[in-house]
């Protein structure tokens, strides 16, 4: 077994770690890992048996001059004008021997291979090496790049994440003409024609075994991926049609400036089988180790959860398969109406669910979706987002999301994902910081609480510095203006007024800039006084929900429109009442107005509106009040409830995972009181905090708790 530290915490603690093992042909893998306590420390350079090498087979060096000036005169150029230096990529391994090399059709004659590769070895252990590789396909017309990723496991079974993207080599980015293929060569390699799905993902060339499984999502009977022969190679080629779903009608090889597509795929040069296994990490851990909130509470499904987990599906539902464009949510035909699902938070918040279920199917959505917006939804010419609500066309600050790029990093390894998300998340900054001094802010702050994502997890040197000047020019706004504003903007596109979801918005980037600095030990007495001003807009009567429904009180919302201003304030209130207290009467005041989200149909509020919001906010809010978490001190598990009449009364049933399995909790009214009662197959103790006292609960008993809301927690 080997780990490779991912994520760290400021002081350079080990927050998300890749730990890998092989197993050879003939035995298995444990059906569960058991891990101890104890310090991470880093994998040491170790032999797996892999040997990586690049082969030279083409070296060109003459080439004719052009004029650089006249950037245009740069495209179309014959290959045979060119310094060309092409290289395979060789990969040993008992004694076999492999051969990869990307490549590319193009207008000309000339076969168009990966250019000026270099090979990166980015980590090794006893159980797996890591590698990156990148270069550059010049087609006789425009360039495409190739980045592979590998991670070589010690039975001789290969995983690789090959990115194909249309980046910018010079001023400016050019469309790209052309399909891309791996060409697959060595010594005993058996070629043969297959079409995926077809015949299978899974294909033997005797000297290696290839599995194509994770490339579902982009092949299907009517666009299939093929394996042909050419001569003693294999040429795989994994798209039909370059399709990009805002431009159906698009040249099938048209490649957008700033477009990618990955292709993932195992392969084996043992006797192992070549696949991937991903064991599921138990909810509970992810939450006791601060994941998707730092707080240490476990995972509960009470009142609002359904919504999440209705979303989740219903977006599922919506995703394409089968394409190039595989992995958006847009609905696509004959559901074009549905753009919801593709919102940049949408991949995190499948993952998220994925993690607090275990859903193994839900897992593979997510990760699918975050390679899709990775690729399609950031251009890789300048790392700017393309809105998808607004069309190709549209960029904006308030949409310039990377935080799916980001999980999928943290779920894989990725250095491609990594970069992504970073220079994404630079471009945001710049966008927001050049454009400053400015008296209105609004939903641009949306991806505020990326960054604060990206400092949680140790992203860069800068995270926790830019994450803490965003707060600055948010507070600046508050204390001078009273409003947060709707977004940067003039003229036709109104940015002055602040609508609530505007103000909804910046208090979910506040609660991820109250969480970061929760972690980090930070002071977060401004943050809350910001909380405070906000609140004050939020919970008006007389504002709009958004800036195209200027002039229509909350008296004129819908019930939808309730539901979409209910979906932050979930979070919200709960979060802020562990701050500061339930009691508080901005906190009463915001649970006032919570209360006829009781009665909302869940299953339509699922599927309407920001999709993204629906995920995170409302299991957020089931674990937040319920406050369940292992007791810091012995053994056993405590909770702080916060319901009551001040907040919302006790959900019927709720759920929590726990270390030693699910526990139930079922309360019901009687007269003033609620009786609380615990379903459990494990002997755990078990105490609940309530009115400020502790109180301990045995098997077989009921608890007897007073309709009031808990004071001190």
């Amino acid at each position: 077994m080997g780990a490779q530290p991912i994520a760290t915490r400021l002081g350079g603690q080990p927050r998300r770690v890749l730990v890998a093992l092989s197993a050879d042909a003939g035995t298995s893998l444990p059906e569960q890992l058991r891990f101890g306590k104890g310090r991470l420390e880093e994998g040491r350079m170790a032999e797996t048996g892999w040997l990586l090498r690049l082969k030279p087979t083409l070296e060109r060096i003459p080439y004719v001059a052009h004029r650089f000036a006249d950037i245009e005169s740069l495209r179309r150029v014959p290959a045979a004008e060119c310094t060309t230096m092409e290289y395979a990529l060789e990969l040993q391994w008992g004694g076999r021997i492999l051969r990869l090399q990307p490549g590319a059709t193009g207008p000309g004659s000339a076969e168009c291979l990966w250019q000026n590769v270099m090979l990166e070895r980015l980590w090794s252990n006893e159980a797996a090496d890591g590698y990156r590789l990148g270069g550059i396909i010049y087609n006789e017309d425009t360039f495409l790049w190739a980045d592979l990723y590998l991670v070589l496991f010690a039975n001789g079974v290969g995983h690789a994440a090959l990115h194909f993207f249309n980046g910018r080599l010079h001023i400016k980015g050019y469309d790209f003409r052309g399909f891309p293929y791996l060409k697959i060569g060595g010594d005993g390699v058996t070629p043969l024609d297959a079409d995926l799905p077809m015949d299978g993902f899974r294909q033997d060339l005797g000297l290696v075994r290839f599995n194509f499984e994770d490339t579902a999502i982009t092949c299907s009977r009517r666009y299939p991926a093929l394996l042909r022969k050419r001569g003693d190679e294999a040429v795989y080629s994994p798209f039909a049609r370059i399709i990009n779903p805002q431009k159906p009608d698009s040249p099938d090889d048209y490649w957008d400036p700033g477009l990618a597509r990955t292709v993932r795929f195992q392969f084996s040069l043992s006797d192992a089988l070549p696949a991937v296994a991903r064991y599921r990490i138990p909810a509970w851990w992810y939450t006791y180790c601060g994941e998707p909130w730092p707080f240490g509470y476990l995972p509960a499904e009470g009142r609002f959860a359904s919504v999440s987990a209705g979303t989740a599906a219903h977006v599922q539902a919506l995703m394409r398969r089968g394409g190039f464009d595989g992995g958006s949510a847009d609905g696509g035909a004959p559901n074009p109406s549905s753009p919801m699902g593709n919102d940049g938070d949408t991949g995190i918040g499948l993952m998220t669910q994925a993690w607090l279920t275990g859903d193994s199917l839900l897992y593979r959505d997510a990760l699918d979706y975050c390679y899709y917006w990775a690729d399609m939804a950031v251009d890789h010419t300048d790392f700017t987002v393309h809105q998808w609500v607004g069309g190709w066309g549209w960029k904006t600050c308030a949409y310039s999301k990377f935080r799916d790029v980001w999980v999928g990093y943290l779920e894989t390894g990725d250095p491609w994902l990594r970069d992504t998300a970073e220079m994404a998340a630079a471009t945001y900054w710049s966008w927001f910081r050049s454009n400053w001094p400015r008296n209105s802010i609004g939903r641009d702050a949306f991806e505020v609480g990326g960054w604060a994502l990206l400092a949680r997890f140790g992203a860069n040197g800068c995270a926790l510095e830019r994450a803490r000047a965003f707060h600055h020019m948010i507070h600046t706004v508050l204390r001078e203006r009273g409003s947060i504003g709707g977004q940067m903007g003039g003229g036709p596109h109104p940015g002055w007024h602040s609508s609530l979801y505007m103000t909804g918005v910046v208090l979910m980037s506040l609660l991820d800039l109250y969480e970061m600095e929760v972690e980090q030990g930070g002071v977060v007495d401004r943050i809350w006084s910001d909380f405070e001003i906000l609140h004050r807009q939020y919970r008006r009567d007389d504002v709009e929900l958004f800036p195209s429904n200027l002039g229509n009180p909350r008296a004129r919302w819908g019930w939808h429109s309730q539901a979409e201003w209910a979906t932050f304030a979930l979070r919200a209130y709960a979060e802020m009442g562990r701050a500061v207290g339930f009691d508080h009467p901005v906190v009463r005041e915001g649970f006032a107005k919570l209360k006829p989200a009781l009665g909302y149909n869940q299953a339509e509020w699922s599927q309407t509106g920001r999709l993204g919001n629906r995920h995170l906010h409302p299991r957020a809010h089931d674990a937040l009040m319920l406050a369940a978490r292992l007791r810091e001190e012995g053994f056993g598990i405590e909770m702080e409830p916060a319901f009551g009449e001040e907040t919302l009364p006790w959900p019927e049933v709720q759920r929590v995972a726990t270390p030693w399995g699910m526990l139930e909790i079922r309360a019901r009214r009687e007269g003033n009181d609620w009786r609380v009662q615990f379903k459990v197959g494990f002997d755990v103790p078990i105490r609940v905090r309530w009115r400020g006292e502790w109180r301990e609960w045995r098997p077989g008993e009921e608890l007897t708790l007073e309709d009031q809301n808990p004071t001190g927690v």
